[in-house]
C-alpha cells in the first residue's frame, strides 16, 4: 500500500516541515494510572515532572523524579538510567538498563531506575509519534482497517529497530478518518507479559493541523458475544463443532446431593455518606470491560489485563440499583448490588470444581440503614469456597479475604477481624452467629445452608 495514511498521520500531527525545525521537547506532564501501585508506589501516586526530550535521539530528563531533588536522565544509546540531583551530579545508573528486568516476575515490584526506564522508552516514543516512524530503519505499512464502535480505524503496522527501544518491535496503530490516533496495541516486555493493552495515546497534548475537531468516540459496546470465542485456555480443546452424540453402552445417572456449609455475613460500617460511598467504592472496584477482554488471544493477556484493570484485585460484573428499581413501591432504602470479582482468580478454583461460579463473583451490598449510616454487607469468602472440600480451592478463598480486607480498608472501614488468618483457622468447623455486633461497626450473621447439586 502507499504512504498515504502516514502522510495524514503527519499533517495532523503538526506536518515533517515543522517537525524538522524542532531539536527538542520541553512537556510539563503528570502521570498516573492503577499500574504504579502494583509496581510498588503509592496506590494514587502521579508523577508531575517536566519532561526534557531530544527529538533526533532517544534521550529525555525528568525532572523532578520521584523525589523533589533529584532527575532521571534516560538514553536508549547507552542502554542507561541515571538518577542525578538538580545540578547533574549522578547518584545511582542502571546499566545495562534493559537486562535488568530480566527474570523479574511479572509482578515485581520497580525501583526508581526501573520505573525510570519504562518511563523514559515510553514518554519518548509516544511524544515523537507518528514522526519516529519515518526514522532510519524503522519499517511501516499500512494493513486491513479495523471496524470498532461504528467507527473504521486505518492501521498501520510498525516494526522498531533494535536500536529504539520502545515496549516491543512490533506494534499497530490505529487511526482515525481525520488522522488522529485512536489505539496502540503493543506487547509490554519489560514487565514480562504478553498483553496488548488498547493504549489511548496523548492525543489530548496536540492540536490537529486543521480546524476542524475530530468527533467524539460513542462509547465502547459492553459484554458483546463473539460469534467465536476470541480465546482458548491451553488446558481444554476447542469446543466441538459437529453435532454431539449421545453414549448408547451406558445410561444416564443422576443424583441430587445436598450440602450443608458454613456462612458469615459481613456486615461493615463505612464513613462516608452513602452515595460519596457509593462512588469511592465503584472508583475502587472498576467496572469489567468484557469486550477489551474478549479481544485478548492469549491466557497470559488476560492475566495481565486484569492486573492492570483490578489494581485493588476485584472488577465489576454486575450493578443494580435496587432503589432505581424499587420507585414507586412504599420501599425507600437507599441500597445497590454488586457482583465483584476477578475472573482470573476465579479461574484457579474453576479448574478444580466448576460449581464454585455459584459463588464467583461475591455479592455485595451497598446500602443506607434506618439511622442514615452506610453499611458493606458480604458474604465471607472463605467459608463459602471452604465447603467445596478441595484444598486449592479454599486457599484462594483465603486469598479473597485478604482482598477484601484490603478494601474494606480503602474504603475507609475497619476490616473485620474474622478475615484475619488466624480468625479463619478457627472458622474451619460451620458456625452459627446471630446479630452479633463489636465495637468496631461490624455487623456479623452465620447460617447453614442447604444447596441441591445434580451431578
Amino acid at each position: 500500500m502507499s504512504d498515504e495514511l502516514l502522510d495524514l498521520a503527519i499533517a495532523t500531527a503538526g506536518g515533517q516541515d515543522l517537525w524538522n525545525t524542532l531539536r527538542g521537547l520541553k512537556i510539563d506532564i503528570s502521570i498516573g494510572g492503577p499500574i504504579w501501585a502494583m509496581k510498588g508506589w503509592p496506590p494514587e501516586k502521579t508523577f508531575d515532572q517536566i519532561l526534557t526530550l531530544d527529538t533526533v535521539r532517544e534521550h529525555i530528563v525528568f525532572s523532578p523524579f520521584t523525589r523533589p531533588d533529584q532527575r532521571m536522565v534516560f538514553d536508549a544509546a547507552t542502554d542507561s538510567v541515571t538518577m542525578q540531583t538538580l545540578d547533574g551530579e549522578p547518584i545511582e545508573t542502571l546499566a545495562p538498563a534493559r537486562a535488568g528486568f530480566k527474570r523479574m516476575p511479572r509482578n515485581s515490584a520497580w525501583d526508581a531506575l526501573h520505573l525510570g526506564y519504562f518511563l523514559g522508552y515510553a514518554c519518548w516514543n509516544y511524544f515523537t509519534t507518528p514522526f519516529l516512524f519515518t526514522y532510519p530503519d524503522v519499517q511501516v505499512r499500512e494493513i486491513e482497517p479495523w471496524r470498532e464502535a461504528g467507527q473504521a480505524w486505518r492501521r498501520l503496522q510498525v516494526r522498531f529497530p533494535p536500536g529504539i527501544a520502545t515496549h516491543n518491535p512490533d506494534q499497530v496503530f490505529y487511526f482515525d478518518s481525520l488522522g488522529m490516533q485512536r489505539r496502540l496495541d503493543y506487547i509490554t516486555e519489560v514487565n514480562g507479559g504478553t498483553l496488548r493493552p488498547l493504549h489511548r495515546p496523548l492525543q489530548d497534548l496536540r492540536r490537529p493541523a486543521r480546524g476542524d475537531t475530530p468527533p467524539s468516540l460513542p462509547p465502547q459496546p459492553r459484554q458483546q458475544r463473539q460469534p467465536e470465542p476470541a480465546l482458548y485456555h491451553p488446558r481444554y480443546p476447542r469446543r466441538r463443532t459437529g453435532p454431539l452424540r449421545r453414549p448408547t453402552a451406558t445410561a444416564m445417572t443422576s443424583q441430587t446431593t445436598a450440602i450443608d456449609h458454613a456462612t458469615r455475613r459481613l456486615v461493615v460500617a463505612l464513613p462516608r455518606p452513602y452515595g460519596e460511598a457509593r462512588e469511592h467504592y465503584e472508583t475502587l472496584v472498576p467496572e469489567v470491560d468484557l469486550t477489551r477482554f474478549y479481544q485478548l488471544a492469549s491466557w497470559e493477556a488476560m492475566l495481565e489485563l486484569a492486573e492492570i484493570n483490578s489494581p485493588h484485585g476485584f472488577m465489576r460484573y454486575y450493578r443494580s440499583d435496587v432503589t432505581a428499581a424499587m420507585a414507586g413501591s412504599p420501599s425507600f432504602w437507599k441500597a445497590t448490588q454488586y457482583l465483584m470479582g476477578n475472573h482470573t482468580i476465579a479461574e484457579r478454583m474453576f479448574r478444580h470444581d466448576p460449581s464454585v461460579m455459584l459463588h464467583a463473583p461475591l455479592r455485595t451490598l451497598l446500602y443506607a440503614d434506618p439511622d442514615g449510616d452506610t453499611k458493606l454487607a458480604v458474604d465471607q469468602p472463605s467459608l463459602l469456597f471452604a465447603s467445596y472440600d478441595n484444598p486449592q480451592v479454599a486457599g484462594v478463598g483465603r486469598e479473597l479475604d485478604r482482598l477484601l480486607a484490603e478494601l474494606i480498608t480503602l474504603l475507609g472501614g475497619d476490616a473485620p477481624p474474622q478475615l484475619a488468618p488466624a480468625a479463619r483457622e478457627k472458622s474451619a468447623a460451620p458456625t452459627h452467629v446471630s446479630g452479633a455486633r463489636s465495637g468496631d461497626g461490624l455487623a456479623l450473621a452465620g447460617t447453614s445452608r442447604d444447596h441441591a447439586v445434580r451431578r
